[in-house]
């Protein structure tokens, strides 16, 4: 079997698997959660979205903005769906904005791939406004639930497709982060700040039977 790239992966199969059957509508699930509770925000709002892809989660975003900046770390063909979203390569963990100067920050299953997520995690501090908003969706993963959905979704896609990729082995070595470390992360970089967080699809805090947590944090002065 030979190896495909991350980069070859998120720019071809990715985006269709992504789209279709069961994978789908979870993908469609964790997205419409995200814009859900977020509380107020400006009018003229600013977003910044870490680790967009092609820019998947644009279409789910409900509130007004005046901008919306969408991120990756490496060159996408990325096609906006409106004028006021554009695309610019960055490194997570050395985001090169200036302070507090974005009303939210978007970051949709990402943290589990990056070297160092706390990094990450303290860069959306600093680049987010007193008063903003740091939308996380993390996966559950190594949860229960979370392994079965991979097992019966996207791994059973990949072979279906005949795909020259081990989707275990694939999805193992790039989550390098598990759910329980970025939990701890979240609370230490976010201490001095408002942070609500729910778990789908049952409304109680334990990862094992759950496949997502949404995490939404109102940014202290």
């Amino acid at each position: 079997m030979e190896p495909i790239s991350e980069d070859d992966f998120c720019s071809s199969l990715y985006g269709e698997l992504q789209s279709e059957g069961a994978s789908g509508w979870y993908v469609g699930v964790s997205h419409k959660a995200l814009e859900r509770g977020l509380g107020p925000l400006p009018a003229n709002a600013r977003i910044l979205e870490i680790g967009g892809n092609l820019g998947e989660h644009c279409k789910y975003v409900e509130h007004d903005y005046a901008e919306y900046v969408v991120t990756d770390y490496r060159e996408v063909d990325f096609t906006p769906i409106n004028e006021r979203i554009r695309f610019e390569v960055a490194d997570a963990e050395h985001l090169p904005f200036p302070d507090r100067s974005f009303d939210r920050i978007l970051v949709t299953c990402v943290l589990h791939h990056l070297p160092n997520p706390e990094r990450a995690l303290e860069e959306m501090r600093r680049v987010v406004r007193p008063g903003g908003v740091v939308s996380i969706t993390l996966p559950c993963d190594p949860g229960m639930l979370y392994r079965l959905g991979k097992v019966v979704g996207p791994y059973r896609s990949i072979k279906k497709r005949g795909a020259p990729i081990d989707p275990r082995y694939f999805h193992y070595s790039q989550h390098r982060n598990h759910y329980p470390g970025l939990v701890s992360l979240i609370d230490k970089v976010f201490a001095p700040d408002i942070v609500k967080q729910r778990s789908w699809p049952l409304p109680i805090p334990i990862w094992n039977v759950n496949l997502f947590s949404i995490y939404q944090v109102r940014a202290g002065g």
